[in-house]
Order: C-alpha cells, then structure tokens, then sequence
C-alpha cells in the first residue's frame, strides 16, 4: 500500500508513505491514515492525493487518486 501527495503543476511529491502488510482474503484493515497539514506555507494551486494497493506479486490491486485546491 502506498500513497503521495504531488504537486501537479510542478509534480513536486510534497507527502509520501508506503507499508507492507498481509491480509486475509476479503478483508478490511486501516493500514494507514492520510494526514497533510494545510499551512500558510503550502503554494496555493492543486494537489492530487494518490493511493495504490499492490499485491505480492506487484500487481495493481486498487489505485485511486482525488485533487485538492489549495487557495
């Protein structure tokens, strides 16, 4: 499982995480929480919010994005 936060005019990874971990079949399990903290230094413009879930053998299980505006 992983995720980053990226820039996208720029493509500047501002947050980032990844972890390893196995779960049964048809499971669900909170294996991370997303937590950027928005303050006056962020550059105002868009963010996209991408996550992937990979299997053992590096196939893609799940990948998602959504795009925050920073004003």
């Amino acid at each position: 499982m992983s995720w980053q936060i990226v820039e996208v005019d720029t493509g500047n990874v501002v947050s980032e995480n990844g972890r390893s971990t196995t779960l049964p079949v048809d499971s669900v399990e909170e294996v991370d929480r997303i937590a950027w903290p928005i303050d006056a230094s962020v550059r105002p413009g868009t963010y996209r919010v991408t996550m992937k879930v990979v299997g053992s053998d590096g196939q893609a299980l799940s990948t998602n994005h959504t795009d925050i505006t920073v004003r």
